[in-house]
């Protein structure tokens, strides 16, 4: 049960929240995890969305005005970099590099992120592994410097539905394929299902934000 305390605290950091990202993060509520979270707080409303669906991450945040963080609380970035794990869609060095000023610029803010693994659902995503590392050392990085920075493990999510058990969502067994039922985006069982543990993560950064 959320304490009086954790709610209050949970309101504070998600008051004005930016979602960034690609299509995930650009969908309506019934298939957006983090609209979802957001919904489950009251806090869809004060919220402002920065996605295109099938962009790399590089393209997205090269067209986000830095004003727009001067207006926020928190970022959650749940499929930033899926587009630029794809081989002729993506250059890891480009979207490392966003990335980094991204950071760079939310620590001259000091705003807390959440932010997404990248799953892995096709071969043609070779630069997953070096995404996701950069991920992990640019949160770490965030971590050092003072601020409040939390990893979505999306990826194991993904790889334990893939599995012979697959997951268990209120008491229903669930494969891969009921998840992302066209191979690719969350169906509305993934996107609660990944609320709840965006709600987890976000226990973490709200308690991270108020010690920070």
């Amino acid at each position: 049960m959320m304490t009086e305390s954790m709610a209050s605290s949970l309101h504070s950091t998600f008051a004005k929240t930016l979602v960034v990202g690609a299509s995930v993060s650009a969908a309506f509520v019934d298939r957006n995890p983090t609209k979802r979270f957001l919904r489950s707080l009251g806090l869809l409303g004060g919220s402002m969305t920065h996605a295109q669906g099938g962009a790399p991450g590089a393209r997205v945040l090269s067209s986000l005005k830095r004003s727009v963080l001067d207006q926020v609380t928190a970022v959650i970035a749940l499929d930033l970099l899926f587009w630029d794990s794809v081989i002729g869609l993506g250059d890891p060095r480009e979207a490392k590099a966003f990335l980094k000023g991204f950071f760079k610029e939310l620590r001259a803010r000091g705003l807390p992120i959440l932010i997404g693994r990248v799953p892995g659902f096709h071969a043609l995503q070779i630069y997953r592994d070096e995404l996701n590392e950069a991920i992990e050392n640019e949160v770490r990085a965030h971590r050092e410097a003072g601020f409040a920075a939390v990893v979505v493990p999306l990826d194991q999510l993904f790889e334990r539905a893939n599995e012979d058990e697959g997951v268990h969502i209120d008491g229903r067994h669930h494969r891969l394929e009921d998840l992302i039922p066209d191979g690719l985006h969350p169906g509305p069982i993934a996107a609660e299902y990944i609320a709840r543990e965006l709600g987890n993560c976000a226990a973490l950064l709200a308690a991270r934000t108020r010690s920070a």
